[in-house]
């Protein structure tokens, strides 16, 4: 006995398609209010950014002046040495003749215009450290906000850093030098002392803006690189297209679970019939 399949399979039961949830078109197509709160972030941000690489550029003007300073301290210490010396001589001289050369005359009139031109040199220096309106190399203060909302403020305050503020005066012609090259040279090496303390603290300040440049450069790029609020889906909206397409799912599977029941009652109808058929 053999079962012949029948030519047109059972039908399933129409499905009727679920309509999906209408979707809330404000979260993408139109700003909402909370991507405002971050576009002003990314601003502030900017902002801080600016403000600090001109902090920077402040501290490294004065850091660089700093060292130009220690340079023509150094090189008054050795016109000051050079003066110890030559007035030593001098005296020596005038001891043993009447009236020294006039090469000597010379020499100790030259090292009074050398020291009086490093102390201009100085001066100089200090007032081109000037960046940005802020010259701390001429006592002005550097304010700087280290947060967003400025509530955390950082204040580096400079100190005056030419001739005079560092206790250098300048010599006058005629002057004897052999008290005043002692004199000359300890106030060299305090000036010196009172800028290496000088360079510690603007490099301790700029290290630190250095820092929080870093940390504010990375959180712009976390910024420009996280979905736009604009764009992203809501909660709700991700929860609704879930629940369709578990739905969708579950008609699926009964539609096809009806059509296997449907092919599986003709087959026994089929079974029936020729059974009873053969018996009569």
């Amino acid at each position: 006995m053999s079962l012949k399949t029948p030519s047109k399979p059972a039908v399933p039961r129409e499905v009727v398609p679920v309509a999906e949830p209408e979707r809330d078109a404000t979260p993408r197509d139109q700003p909402s209010a909370s991507s405002a709160p971050s576009v002003d972030r990314a601003a502030r941000i900017d902002d801080m950014l600016r403000e600090l690489a001109s902090a920077a550029d402040i501290l490294q003007a004065a850091s660089d002046g700093i060292a130009s300073l220690q340079k023509w301290t150094r090189v008054g210490c050795a016109i000051a040495e050079l003066m110890r010396e030559a007035s030593h001589a001098f005296e020596v001289t005038k001891g043993v003749v009447s009236e020294p050369e006039p090469a000597l005359r010379a020499l100790l009139a030259s090292l009074v215009v050398q020291h009086n031109t490093v102390l201009g040199q100085i001066d100089g220096v200090a007032r081109d450290a000037l960046r940005g309106g802020v010259n701390l190399l001429m006592g002005d203060t550097l304010t700087l906000a280290f947060d967003e909302t400025g509530t955390s403020m950082l204040a580096m305050g400079g100190s005056v850093c030419d001739a005079a503020g560092l206790g250098l005066a300048p010599l006058a012609p005629g002057t004897d030098l052999a008290p005043a090259a002692e004199t000359v040279l300890a106030a060299l090496r305090a000036a010196n002392a009172v800028l290496r303390t000088q360079a510690q603290t603007i490099a301790a300040n700029l290290a630190t803006v250095r820092s929080r440049q870093l940390f504010f450069a990375t959180l712009q790029s976390m910024l420009d690189v996280s979905p736009s609020p604009t764009r992203a889906a809501t909660t709700s909206e991700e929860a609704a297209n879930s629940l369709a397409l578990a739905t969708r799912q579950a008609i699926a599977t009964s539609a096809l679970a009806l059509a296997q029941e449907s092919q599986t009652s003709i087959l026994r109808l089929l079974n029936r019939s020729n059974f009873f058929g053969q018996g009569s």
